[in-house]
């Protein structure tokens, strides 16, 4: 399958830059076109590729809470036992 890059991808099959075109086998380029990390090149969308991206819309909402008002407060500093200075 042909496609271009909108983001620069590295992995074991190898560094595709983003703006350029590629050949590469169909499973690679269907979960960088998942991955919204490239578009195809003069071929129209599986009808599977619209439902996997719908799912993956769904599954990338997030869930949010309340905060409960608690901080995270850090230690006092006390000084140093044996200082930098005199050594």
């Amino acid at each position: 399958m042909r496609i271009k890059m909108t983001k620069t991808a590295a992995g074991p099959q190898g560094v595709f830059a983003a703006g350029k075109e590629y050949e590469i086998d169909d499973a690679l380029a269907e979960r960088l076109l998942i991955g919204s990390a490239a578009v195809p090149v003069d071929q129209p969308k599986p009808a599977d590729f619209e439902a996997k991206t719908e799912a993956k819309d769904i599954m990338a909402e997030t869930a949010t809470a309340e905060p409960d008002g608690e901080t995270a407060d850090l230690p006092a500093s006390r000084p140093r036992k044996y200082g930098r200075k005199g050594r």
